[in-house]
């Protein structure tokens, strides 16, 4: 959905990039987009075609403009969804600021769903008690339905209402994750029965012609049995989805009896199903990393980007209770779907073996769906940058909770990014290191960026515009990407005019700059500038 690129405006930087951007002459809008008073931009999507689809929300009425808009920037059509139900945000503070929050709160899209298929545009929302309830006896929605609303490319909409599957006795079902292609709503639920030691995967299809669910056992490898040593978070996830394909992933570590649990490498495995359920391909690999590295643990919460999915798995440490994920297997490496190639990109940081915690430098692998290996590489960390901060770099599993770690693919020059943070004791922050690598996984450089406490690190949002708006479970979406106050020779031309538009004076010392890129073609795009949450404008620019 939202891709991050926080441009550091009050930080200190110190970059080893080279070069000076070219300067650019100050950007003008396309046009502007008045919002009601309680309207916001509630999501942003991208389609095949290169248009941009704005959706405005608002508090006081269930309709949600759509507007979409073409690679030019100009206005190609408008049109209405409805969100029958609004969250209601609740607030620490009191008093105005507590009305402002939940204002802001139930303005929002959420919790509708948002994908795309083509040039079509594909609302899905989960009916409550409280919506069939006030629609009394004669209503149409009945609670726990399945409300899908479609837009075709020229703006007309259907809908279509799915009954709630039908529960199961002793069985827990819950849902991994959910895609739409061509008018056929799909989900993939896992259904465990913890009293008869079943669990299975169910792709459940909703297509809006027939308006009648379908069921489909998924004939997934089945999950090692767990061990007293096999603590690892084993179990599958859903990757993302492209026309026809859906990609499943896994980490793997405890499935061999003979062999020690602590000696066994971490298989990274993925697996392609085409939407009728059957396996595609897929692949397994030990990553094949330099002799005497290993993968490192970096973080408890790993960047999980796009749409990928897993399912949460409580586990207590001490007083405190976590997701297994994040302090097993999740802290191990990554995966990416390049939705442009059908590639996958497992990333991540290495160390020396029998050093665990220690991170010696990162890794990327680039794998095709048969597991053949397109692109690769392995850096170390330079010495000065580790000197810098070395206590990022130093410590063990527990201290991930202490760092962050996150990754982004530039859909303008298709450069990566790492970003790495070590945070200080209660919450407060430290430095941001910044690696990046271009397109063809070859080293230009690092920066670190110490917070500057006169200005308290004030950042300005930029969101990647990609063809999906999701709420997941910790958040919208929260990969990140952190540039620093100054433009390098290698960025995208259109950083240096969004810089330009950043380093203009904000009307009023509240209003705060975020700004939402759409990419339209090789190193160009649509960039949205919005000033204030709720209401105000929304400029329109070409860059």
């Amino acid at each position: 959905m939202k891709l991050f690129i926080l441009l550091a405006a009050g930080l200190l930087a110190t970059a080893t990039f080279p070069g000076a951007i070219t300067v650019f002459a100050q950007p003008t809008p396309v046009q502007t987009i008045s919002l009601d008073p309680r309207e916001m931009l509630g999501g942003v999507v991208h389609l095949t075609n290169q248009n941009t689809v704005l959706l405005l929300s608002n508090s006081e009425t269930p309709d949600v403009r759509v507007r979409t808009l073409g690679p030019d920037g100009q206005t190609l059509w408008e049109a209405k969804l409805t969100r029958f139900q609004q969250i209601k945000g609740g607030s620490r503070r009191s008093g105005l600021f507590a009305e402002a929050e939940e204002e802001t709160s139930s303005s929002t899209l959420a919790p509708v769903q948002v994908y795309t298929s083509g040039n079509d545009l594909y609302a899905v929302e989960i009916i409550s008690e409280n919506v069939a309830r006030k629609q009394g006896k004669g209503g149409e929605l009945k609670a726990g339905q399945v409300l899908v609303q479609h837009l075709n490319e020229k703006g007309q909409l259907d809908r279509a209402a799915f009954d709630a599957p039908a529960e199961i006795k002793r069985v827990d079902r819950r849902v991994l994750s959910t895609y739409v292609e061509d008018g056929v709503l799909y989900r993939i639920t896992e259904e465990r029965n913890e009293r008869e030691d079943m669990a299975q995967h169910v792709l459940e299809k909703y297509p809006m012609a027939t308006r009648k669910m379908e069921r489909v056992l998924l004939k997934l490898p089945e999950t090692p049995e767990r061990t007293r040593m096999n603590v690892f978070y084993n179990e599958w996830g859903y990757l993302g989805h492209r026309a026809g394909q859906t990609y499943m992933f896994r980490r793997l570590k405890g499935h061999g009896k003979k062999e020690s649990f602590r000696d066994m490498p971490m298989e990274y495995q993925i697996l392609t199903l085409d939407n009728n359920g059957a396996t595609t391909g897929g692949f397994t690999t030990t990553l094949g990393l330099e002799p005497k590295t290993q993968p490192a643990y970096s973080a408890y919460s790993m960047p999980q980007l796009q749409e990928q999915q897993h399912l949460y798995k409580a586990v207590t440490r001490g007083k405190y209770i976590y997701d297994e994920y994040d302090v097993s297997s999740g802290g191990i490496g990554e995966f990416f779907l390049d939705y442009a190639t059908g590639e996958v990109l497992i990333f991540g940081e290495f160390s020396k073996d029998g050093d665990f915690g220690n991170q010696e430098g990162l890794f990327v692998r680039r794998y095709d769906v048969s597991g053949k290996v397109v692109q690769q590489t392995q850096t170390l960390y330079p010495k000065e940058m580790k000197a810098t901060a070395p206590n990022a770099f130093a410590g063990s599993e527990l201290a991930g909770a202490m760092r962050s770690y996150m990754f982004s693919l530039d859909p303008l020059d298709g450069s990566l990014e790492f970003g790495i943070r070590k945070f200080g004791m209660m919450g407060g922050g430290g430095g941001l290191f910044r690696v990046r690598l271009d397109k063809d996984l070859k080293y230009l450089g690092y920066s670190y960026q110490e917070k500057d406490k006169s200005t308290k690190g004030l950042l300005t949002p930029v969101n990647y515009v990609s063809p999906f708006w999701l709420y997941k479970r910790d958040g919208t979406d929260t990969v990140s990407r952190l540039l620093g106050s100054k433009i390098n020779s290698f960025d995208a031309p259109a950083y240096a005019a969004l810089e330009k538009l950043r380093l203009q004076p904000a009307a009023k010392a509240s209003d705060k700059k975020e700004y939402y890129l759409s990419p339209t073609g090789a190193g160009s795009g649509l960039l949205l500038e919005r000033i204030t949450v709720l209401g105000g404008k929304l400029s329109v620019y070409k860059i």
